[in-house]
């Protein structure tokens, strides 16, 4: 089947000192390029997290990324799975955890705000 199926709802357990939480990264999403592949961009509730999955026909699927900011001045975690090819991946984590709280800010605003190119599916 050409593309995949919309994807209407990332839900990401985060483990925290206290307790798990479920963090909703359902909006959008942006198509954005990192590691030289396309990468459909979700924002998530928080603000500043943001979930980076492959569209189908991406050099790196099937592939995602979750980067979760622990707000500014701590960093943030970034986590990603999936069998696509190695190399961008990796170039693609390289860029991702070169990001600053700041920068995760104003992708997951470009996200929400609805300024940005259509998705890949």
């Amino acid at each position: 089947m050409k593309g995949t199926a919309p994807l209407s709802l990332v839900l990401l357990a985060l483990t925290t000192t206290a307790h798990a939480q479920i963090l909703a990264c359902d909006v959008g999403p942006l198509a954005k390029t990192y590691g030289g592949a396309t990468w459909n961009v979700y924002a998530c509730r928080d603000g500043h997290s943001v979930a980076l999955i492959t569209p189908q026909d991406s050099k790196a699927f099937p592939f995602y990324f979750f980067v979760h900011s622990q707000g500014r001045g701590k960093g943030h975690h970034l986590f990603g799975q999936g069998t696509g090819d190695k190399a961008v991946a990796q170039a693609v984590a390289a860029e991702l955890q070169a990001l600053t709280t700041r920068d995760l800010e104003r992708l997951s605003a470009e996200v929400r705000t609805g300024r940005h190119e259509r998705a890949l599916r």
